[in-house]
């Protein structure tokens, strides 16, 4: 509750809205610095507003960030390419499965030191003390409940020392019941509250719609009315309870997290005739040659400028664009200027042709 004088909710640049203090978890998220660990899409409950993929949801896959992983140690090694501060273990639920979560968490604290935080995401049916001991026991910093009351695992997790909060999506018509769930959760003592502006994806449209949800007209995917939901939530917390409280909005992932936390990726893996753009892509030149000796010959024209071969065409800075286009032009070659993201798929972004 607000003292005499006290400004409580505030306006992040990221968009985020927060009553208190941005959990220390969000905080290294909307920086780009956090590592996020899917560690399996299988999950015991059945949310019908869920937004994972077709290739995650109820499949026992594992992902670090963007990268499909089979073991923890590429995990780790995704989280030295974006020089990673902290981690977030999500899913599905991931003490469906415990004892490669909890191989996950001690290497991450083994590899990277105690300072690195760790948080995780589960809907709590899994959480029994027994398993919540053993993730404190392995470094476990934080637990995010997805809940919708308080539950004997929130105070288990609290008498064990962890920091201790509830992540749930504002449904638009749940003002009343999420306003009682915020007392609720107050006088039990957990920490903060996120609440996340519901969101529409491929395998939930169909659920949403069928309950009369409605996408905003102003995005491709967040839920009209949730926003505003959101905020009178925030607004009554401010004044009526002691909870620090987070407002995540849908555009945060993309404009924030996520472009940030790829910019940090490319510039540790960007070759030397790779440009790193603002936005965390890698830019450079291509040239295509129809033949390998076409290709030799251009190669030994290029001198001392840094390049790669790979295939059939050379590649070049973007630096180097007009010797590219002299290339292409005098061996009959086709020259172009290319992004991609900097991900182990190295998905092509955009490509303009520059000559031929």
């Amino acid at each position: 509750m607000l003292r005499d004088g006290e400004v409580a909710l505030r306006r992040l640049l990221t968009g985020s809205v927060v009553v208190g203090e941005l959990p220390l978890g969000c905080d290294l998220c909307q920086r780009g610095l956090k590592l996020v660990l899917f560690i399996t899409g299988l999950c015991p409950s059945r949310c019908f507003y869920c937004p994972l993929s077709r290739d995650r949801r109820y499949v026992d896959v594992m992902f670090a960030n963007e990268a499909r992983i089979s073991s923890v140690s590429e995990a780790l090694e995704e989280a030295r390419l974006m020089d990673a501060q902290g981690t977030g273990v999500t899913g599905g639920d991931p003490l469906v499965v415990l004892e490669r979560t909890l191989e996950a968490i001690r290497a991450l604290k083994r590899e990277f030191g105690s300072d690195h935080h760790v948080h995780l995401y589960t809907t709590g049916l899994a959480a029994t003390p027994a398993a919540l001991r053993r993730l404190r026991e392995a470094g476990l910093d934080e637990v995010r409940f997805h809940v919708f009351r308080p539950t004997p695992a929130l105070e288990e997790a609290r008498r064990l020392g962890f920091t201790v909060g509830v992540e749930i999506p504002m449904l638009p018509d749940r003002v009343e019941e999420t306003v009682k769930l915020l007392g609720e959760l107050d006088r039990a003592g957990v920490d903060f509250v996120n609440i996340n502006e519901l969101e529409f994806t491929e395998t939930n449209a169909l659920s949403l719609l069928e309950r009369g949800y409605e996408l905003r007209e102003d995005s491709p995917v967040a839920a009209k009315g949730s926003r505003e939901a959101a905020m009178a939530v925030l607004e009554w917390a401010e004044s009526n309870t002691n909870l620090n409280v987070h407002f995540c909005p849908a555009s945060v992932k993309d404009a924030f997290q996520t472009k940030l936390r790829l910019y940090r990726r490319a510039v540790n893996i960007a070759e030397p005739y790779e440009l790193v753009t603002d936005d965390g892509t890698l830019l450079r030149i291509e040239v295509e040659f129809s033949d390998a000796g076409t290709l030799r010959r251009a190669l030994a024209r290029v001198g001392t400028l840094a390049c790669a071969v790979e295939g059939a065409k050379l590649v070049l800075g973007v630096d180097a664009a007009e010797v590219a286009v002299k290339l292409a032009e005098s061996l009959g070659g086709t020259a172009y200027l290319r992004e991609y993201l900097p991900t182990p798929s190295h998905t092509l972004v955009r490509s303009e042709r520059l000559a031929r």
